[in-house]
């Protein structure tokens, strides 16, 4: 592919690798198993295995290392092995334990 052909990335902050349990909660509470891909204080890139709908709201539950970090998030975009998802809002205990993490 030509160089002026590559998509840019558009990710306004770099994203940490990290791998993690995830339960995805959707509107009517219905529990789903996911691992985090990667993250950052804007958001995830979560396997679930199927696609979700973009524009979904979820509850996203991220266990690591005994901690658990809880944000509400939305997909914006979702593929055959991944999906991401952008936290509209966490408390700030939560952000605390996510800027641990990023930060260890």
């Amino acid at each position: 592919m030509a160089e002026k052909d590559k998509e840019p990335d558009r990710r306004r902050i770099s994203r940490g690798r990290m791998s993690a349990a995830v339960e995805l909660l959707d509107s009517e509470e219905r529990p789903t198993s996911a691992r985090i891909i990667d993250l950052n204080i804007l958001g995830c890139r979560v396997y679930v295995g199927y696609t979700l709908p973009k524009g979904t709201r979820v509850k996203v539950r991220v266990t690591h290392k005994e901690e658990v970090f809880e944000a509400v998030g939305e997909v914006v975009w979702s593929g055959a092995n991944a999906t991401g998802i952008a936290f509209k809002e966490y408390s700030a205990e939560h952000e605390e334990v996510l800027d641990k993490w990023l930060n260890s």
